[in-house]
């Protein structure tokens, strides 16, 4: 298929002026007046202009292939990451930061507390970044990356762009706790490497992606409710954390070096299909 060089360029202005400068503009109000859902949920222009951006490059034949990959079979490896290494994170970055840092060690740990994980505030969470921002990140703009540079640039430019997306709701953490933000890029782009390895095994499946966005969401939220006796907020918990993501997202990067190395030579959501 011979994609119209302007209207590839279009496609992409188009998604970054979409997807950035509406939730942009809300979220830097809201950051002055107060959290407001309906401006928070601005963030679905990310999506919206992914779709867009994937119509402009593609027609009906690119949006249609995404939803067609969501319904497809995908892996059992692909979904094993998906809901077994977010939780793993969270659950090893509280282990060892209670055995070697925390005063009353790990304390007990509520194990019957696990069952939070399907309470209306977790699952709310699907709606907000999983839902508002997967078809755009990994629906438009990373399988476009992929198609230019190796898996790792695409994701570490990735990641770049998807912290920056989230700075005007950071606002307050600027200045206060300018090695917070730091942190949270470094996690973010581990989370582009992580996502986009399942979207690598899956063959595109943007509803593993989906779902592994809100269970990257979903065990930080719940986490805390099974150590009881660790804060989280404690200056030295993040870089437990940090240190923790990075080793997983290292390994993994280096256990599925090969299907990554074969990355670069298919052409995902982008190939006729």
């Amino acid at each position: 298929m011979i994609v119209n060089f302007r209207l590839s360029k279009s496609s992409y202005l188009v998604f970054f002026l979409f997807s950035f400068a509406i939730p942009w503009v809300a979220w830097s109000y809201m950051a002055f007046t107060g959290f407001n859902l309906y401006l928070f949920y601005t963030g679905y222009s990310c999506s919206l202009a992914g779709l867009i951006g994937v119509y402009l490059f593609k027609g009906r034949e690119g949006v249609g292939a995404i939803f067609k990959g969501m319904v497809a079979k995908a892996p059992v490896s692909a979904w094993l990451l998906v809901l077994i290494v977010p939780f793993s994170w969270q659950f090893l970055s509280y282990l060892f930061y209670g055995l070697l840092l925390n005063d009353s060690g790990i304390g007990e740990v509520r194990v019957s507390n696990f069952t939070n994980l399907f309470s209306l505030h977790i699952l709310w969470l699907l709606t907000t970044g999983p839902l508002a921002e997967e078809f755009g990140w990994r629906g438009y703009l990373f399988p476009r990356f992929l198609a230019k540079y190796k898996f790792f640039t695409a994701n570490v430019f990735l990641g770049v762009i998807w912290a920056l997306w989230h700075l005007p709701i950071m606002y307050g953490k600027w200045f206060s706790e300018p090695v917070s933000v730091l942190y949270f890029f470094v996690g973010v782009i581990c989370f582009a490497m992580i996502i986009g390895l399942i979207y690598v095994i899956s063959d595109g499946n943007l509803l593993l992606c989906i779902v592994a966005h809100w269970t990257i969401n979903a065990s930080q939220e719940m986490m805390g409710s099974l150590f009881p006796a660790i804060d989280p907020m404690h200056s030295a918990f993040p870089i437990f954390s940090v240190v923790m993501l990075l080793v997983i997202t290292l390994w993994l990067y280096y256990f599925y070096r090969k299907e990554l190395a074969m990355a670069n030579e298919v052409t995902l959501i982008y190939r006729m299909r």
